[in-house]
């Protein structure tokens, strides 16, 4: 029969191993009952921790306990959330400079995490001398994004050809996009495609430069620009905002899922020291989960 096993003959997988953990309670650090973790994980650079959805508190607890096993037992050193690319960069900067570590996650994580009572233990592995923080989100998710075009102005002002951008209409159809999730109505995809090229095409200016500093500054405004185009176009074009419960498909969320990874990707080739742990929903972290 060509060597074609009969259904009663074919071999079926080997079932997974099992493995029993103690407790999901966040403060404890008894992290017996994971040490096989660090035979699974080995020398990997990225763990992913999903959340069937973004309301189960004991989920949240139960993240946070392995947050604390891989910082601590397995060198761990950045948290990266599933929230803005541009947010969460100003919030490392603020926790740098001093601010606390609720105010600063407060203004760029989603508030379906912040405002919950159990996430409030992951304020303390957060700050200076503990887990850094990035985001891969290219949506605008906080009030630190209020800032965004002043800042992009404040570093290209010392770039020829800076007055030819319109600041003004960038903030507005960014402003747009962070407090509605989709684009500006009375704005067209092509003007802002136009604009965000001219800040593009300075900021790669930056880049070419001698100064070590700016040239790091001038790499995150390249992606920060990217992102920001690439989410733009998935509203203007999909608008996946604008699809009611039964019309929202998996795919739909494609767009925005290779945003994200294009994000992620890049925080991981700019740090190659960092070792991170990510924090989002698990249809955004699952394998070719859109095809549906």
């Amino acid at each position: 029969m060509g060597g074609l096993l009969s259904p009663a003959r074919a071999q079926t997988p080997a079932p997974l191993p099992t493995h029993a953990v103690r407790s999901i309670a966040a403060t404890d650090t008894d992290f017996r009952d994971l040490e096989f973790l660090a035979r699974e994980i080995g020398s990997a650079r990225v763990v992913m921790l999903g959340e069937p959805s973004h309301g189960e508190g004991n989920v949240f607890e139960a993240k946070i306990r392995l947050m604390r096993f891989l910082q601590q037992r397995m060198g761990f050193t950045t948290v990266a959330f599933e929230s803005g690319f541009y947010d969460l960069h100003k919030a490392q900067q603020e926790l740098e400079a001093g601010k606390s570590t609720q105010e600063a996650l407060v203004n760029s994580v989603f508030p379906i995490w912040t405002g919950a009572q159990e996430f409030q233990a992951v304020l303390p592995l957060i700050g200076k001398g503990k887990l850094r923080v990035a985001g891969f989100d290219p949506q605008l998710t906080g009030e630190y994004s209020g800032d965004l075009v002043d800042e992009l102005q404040a570093f290209l002002a010392v770039e020829k050809g800076d007055m030819a951008l319109n600041y003004d209409y960038l903030d507005e159809v960014i402003s747009f996009m962070g407090e509605h999730h989709t684009f500006l109505p009375t704005a067209k995809l092509a003007d802002f495609e136009q604009e965000l090229g001219k800040a593009a095409r300075l900021t790669d200016k930056a880049a070419a430069g001698s100064a070590p500093k700016r040239r790091a500054e001038a790499a995150f405004w390249q992606q920060c620009l990217r992102s920001l185009l690439a989410q733009a176009r998935n509203y203007a074009i999909n608008d996946p905002g604008g699809k009611s419960e039964t019309e929202f498909k998996a795919k739909d969320s494609n767009p925005r899922d290779a945003g994200m990874a294009d994000n992620l990707l890049w925080y991981l080739k700019q740090h190659p020291q960092e070792k991170v742990i990510c924090w989002a929903a698990l249809p955004h972290l699952a394998n070719k989960g859109g095809a549906g």
